[in-house]
C-alpha cells in the first residue's frame, strides 16, 4: 500500500468515526515504536506526536468526484482516530449496546478484522459525556498494541494475535471514580482520555492533583491533599516509578487527569515535563526524580 493511500484511508477513517460521534515482554525494546513506512501513524497525534507527517505530494484537494472508497465497515462511537502501521489498523469503540467497549484490528488493505478484544463498562452516565464513546487512541509498537477505554481499562495485547500481555483497571484504583465514595462513581468526572503512549520503556501516566485544603465535595483520602505522577513499565503494567509531594496550603486541584506529560532532553537526560501543585516540574524519565521545577 503506498504512503499516500494509507494517509488517506487514515483522514477517511477518522472522518467515519466523526460522522458516528455527530449524526521478551520485560526487555528494555519491548515498547520500542514501530518503524513504519512514511505515512504510518502508530499513535494520537501521529508518529512525531503533533499532528505532522513526513509524506511529500500529498493532494491539496480531492477529485470532485471525491478519493476512491477502497473499501466501508461499520464502526461504533469513538473520539479515538485509528492508528496505521504497515497494514495493521487499530481503532476502539463503544458497542452499541453502551454496555460493552471493543479495541479492534484489522487489514489496512482489505477492511477485515484480524483480532478484536471486547469487555463490559459501566452504565455510560457513569461518566461525563459517556456518549463520545472511547477517547484515546491506540497506540502501535512493534510487537504491542496498548489501549485505555473510557473507563479506564488498560490493555496491552500481542500486536499479531491480539493475546492479552497485561492489563489493569485505572478506575478501580482510584476512591474517587470506583464508586465507594460517591454512589455509583463521579458523575462530573469526563473519563479516560489520555492514550497510553510508552517512552522507551516506560508509559508515564494516571495523574492526580490533590488539593489543601481539598475541594469539599471530596471525601477526606490519603490522596486528597497529595499531587502524584506515575509512570509504568510498559512490558508488564506494574508501577515503574511514582512521583509524590503534598499539595501546599492555598492549592486547590482539579482532581484526577490522564496524561503522560511532555517528554524533553535536559542536562542530557530524557525526562518529562509535568504541572502541579501550580508549578511546572522536570521529572527524569528512568526514575521520577525532579530535576528541575
Amino acid at each position: 500500500m503506498s504512503a499516500q493511500v494509507r494517509l488517506s484511508m487514515i483522514l477517511r477513517f477518522a472522518f467515519a468515526l466523526f460522522l458516528v460521534l455527530t449524526c521478551g515482554a520485560a526487555e528494555r525494546d519491548a515498547a520500542k515504536p514501530a518503524a513504519g513506512a512514511v505515512g504510518d501513524w502508530p499513535r494520537w497525534a501521529g508518529p512525531h506526536g503533533d499532528c505532522t507527517s513526513d509524506e511529500k505530494g500529498l493532494l491539496r484537494a480531492w477529485p470532485k468526484a471525491g478519493p476512491k472508497v477502497l473499501w466501508r465497515i461499520a464502526v461504533g462511537a469513538g473520539s479515538n482516530h485509528p492508528s496505521v502501521v504497515g497494514d495493521d489498523l487499530c481503532y476502539a469503540q463503544l458497542e452499541d449496546d453502551q454496555r460493552r467497549e471493543t479495541v479492534r484490528c484489522i487489514d489496512a488493505n482489505t477492511g477485515k478484522e484480524k483480532w478484536s478484544h471486547t469487555y463490559e463498562v459501566p452504565p455510560i452516565w457513569h461518566v461525563g459525556w459517556g456518549q463520545l464513546g472511547v477517547r484515546a487512541t491506540p497506540t502501535i509498537t512493534e510487537k504491542f498494541v496498548y489501549a485505555i477505554g473510557t473507563f479506564g481499562d488498560a490493555f496491552c495485547f500481542d500486536r499479531k494475535t491480539g493475546a492479552i500481555v497485561w492489563k489493569r483497571s485505572f478506575k478501580q484504583e482510584s476512591p474517587y471514580l470506583d464508586g465507594t465514595l460517591k454512589g455509583a462513581g463521579n458523575l462530573e468526572w469526563k473519563g479516560f482520555n489520555g492514550a497510553l503512549v510508552p517512552l522507551g520503556d516506560k508509559i508515564p501516566y494516571f495523574y492526580w492533583q490533590g488539593g489543601n485544603p481539598a475541594i469539599p465535595a471530596w471525601t477526606k483520602t490519603a490522596v486528597s491533599n497529595k499531587m502524584q505522577f506515575y509512570a509504568y513499565d510498559a512490558a508488564t503494567g506494574k508501577v515503574a516509578w511514582k512521583y509524590e509531594e503534598n499539595c501546599p496550603p492555598g492549592s486547590r486541584g482539579p482532581g484526577l487527569i490522564t496524561g503522560s506529560g511532555l517528554p524533553i532532553k535536559f542536562r542530557g537526560e530524557d525526562c518529562l515535563v509535568v504541572h502541579g501543585n501550580r508549578q511546572w516540574k522536570i521529572l527524569r524519565q528512568a526514575d521520577g526524580k525532579q530535576l528541575w521545577n
